[in-house]
């Protein structure tokens, strides 16, 4: 099943598995914050290289909570880490 050209593992049903923690997965950051009171101000989701995850990481993309959008800061465009939500 291919994704789509985006960031399109993020924890849910038929994608690409991804770190269990609050920051990659949407049902772990959801139980996060039903459980502790912590609502997740963005998801970092993952595209990997011809949708599969044994074939490495392609790129990294934070998901922000609306109305924001991600904007590169500067950086590797390929690593979530150098956006911001904005």
């Amino acid at each position: 099943m291919q994704g789509g050209h985006g960031a399109n593992s993020f924890g849910g049903s038929f994608q690409q598995a991804v770190p269990n923690d609050p920051a990659h997965d949407i049902l772990a950051a959801l139980i996060h914050w039903v459980e502790d009171g912590v609502a997740p101000d963005t998801i970092i989701a993952t595209k990997f290289n011809n949708d599969s995850a044994a074939d490495g990481v392609a790129f990294t993309r934070p998901l922000c909570k609306h109305p924001l959008k991600a904007r590169l800061r500067g950086g590797d465009e390929n690593d979530a880490a150098s956006f911001e939500c904005a």
